[in-house]
């Protein structure tokens, strides 16, 4: 009994493979923070986050946590600071509390103690 190769079939099948690794590759890559940050503009002006896992919202923060006071965050980026702080803290499986010291160190822009 002779066994029939073809060639021909090698290289779809070799290409199929290849288009497929990369799509695995990309769609996993997508997905490095199981949590997502949400900046959410505030009226008049500020900003605040939400931290969402999937589609669902886990912490929804609209000012500045920890100063014993409602100020909304003067910037997007003070918002994002503090939001990925918070996500590493989940990440890590730790409290996901933020201190007067953290937003210290994150040199927040304009915020008052």
């Amino acid at each position: 009994m002779k066994i029939v190769t073809n060639k021909k079939i090698y290289i779809p099948l070799l290409l199929l493979v290849a288009i497929v690794s990369v799509a695995l590759f990309y769609y996993t890559r997508q997905d490095k923070h199981a949590f997502q940050i949400e900046v959410v503009k505030l009226e008049p002006s500020g900003y605040g986050y939400k931290i969402l896992k999937g589609k669902q919202t886990v912490v929804y923060q609209p000012f500045v946590p920890a100063l014993g006071h409602k100020q909304v965050f003067l910037s997007e980026e003070d918002a994002v600071k503090v939001a990925q702080l918070m996500r590493d803290h989940f990440e890590a499986g730790e409290n996901p509390s933020v201190s007067k010291d953290d937003i210290r160190k994150l040199q927040l822009s304009g915020y008052k103690e």
